[in-house]
Parts: structure tokens; C-alpha cells; sequence
């Protein structure tokens, strides 16, 4: 992450574009806004604004420890969690919220024509890094 100046106020377009969250997260925009690196006495949370265009996809991850609520705002998208072994998908649109427990596979995909914008907080950690972000993506996925 960038060198910024912290403060209590951010827009997220105020957030430049991270190499690691493009690299995990190619096909959409996603600023993690509130980190410990932005804002003074951050040790246990992490928030973000994310836009999904049409066809994005997240794929399969985890945190090993955070746990994960993401609440969509506008559009719709098709959102996943592994539950007792099984994956479970929804359809999740505007007033939706999400949770992930930490450990817990997840993941979005918006198969829907119109971009979807949701906001997120990892609780328990200050940084994606120290959520203990696990790529649970197959070989052909990566190659994508």
C-alpha cells in the first residue's frame, strides 16, 4: 500500500489503485478506504468501497483472520459461501448484507448487465495483508 497521510475523513476516490488488490481482484474497482495506513489508531478494521462491472468475478478466497461483512448498495450479484462443506449462492441486491466468518470461503460474481456497488469491513485486522488473505482459485482460473 501507498505511503498516506492519515486522517478521519476519506472519499474513496481519494484511495489510488493498489497493485496486490489488481492483481487478486483484476476486473473490478475496489479502494480499502479505512486501514491502518489511513486513518490514526486503526488496529481492527478494514473498510472498502467496491464496483462491480458486468461479468466480474471474485473468486473463491478466504481470510484466516478476519471475518468479512460486505453490504450491497446498488445493482446485484451473485454471492457465495462454503457453509459445512457445501457452497451456497444467492442472489444479493440493494440492502443485502453478507457475512463471512474468518476461515470462511466466499465469494461475488456479478452475472447480471449492470455494475454492482457494495461496501465491505474485515473486523479483527487493520490491512487486506493481515486478514490472512488466502487465493483459493483453481490453476485455470489463475491462468484467466
Amino acid at each position: 500500500m501507498s505511503e498516506l497521510k492519515k486522517k478521519n475523513f476519506w472519499h474513496y476516490r481519494e484511495i489510488p489503485q493498489d497493485a496486490k488488490v489488481k492483481e487478486l481482484m483484476p476486473d473490478f474497482k475496489l479502494e480499502y478506504v479505512i486501514r491502518e495506513d489511513t486513518v490514526p489508531n486503526n488496529e481492527t478494521c478494514v473498510w472498502n468501497h467496491s464496483i462491480f462491472p458486468a461479468g466480474a468475478k471474485h473468486y473463491k478466497h478466504l481470510h484466516k483472520y478476519a471475518d468479512e461483512v460486505a453490504y450491497i448498495v446498488r445493482g446485484q450479484c451473485l454471492c457465495g459461501v462454503t457453509i459445512d462443506g457445501k457452497d451456497v449462492e444467492n442472489v444479493c441486491g440493494p440492502g443485502t448484507a453478507i457475512w463471512a466468518a474468518r476461515g470462511q470461503a466466499h465469494w461475488h460474481e456479478n452475472i447480471f448487465d449492470e455494475p454492482c456497488e457494495f461496501v465491505g469491513v474485515y473486523c479483527g485486522c487493520s490491512s487486506l495483508e493481515k486478514s490472512g488473505y488466502v487465493d483459493l482459485r483453481t490453476e485455470e482460473e489463475k491462468l484467466k
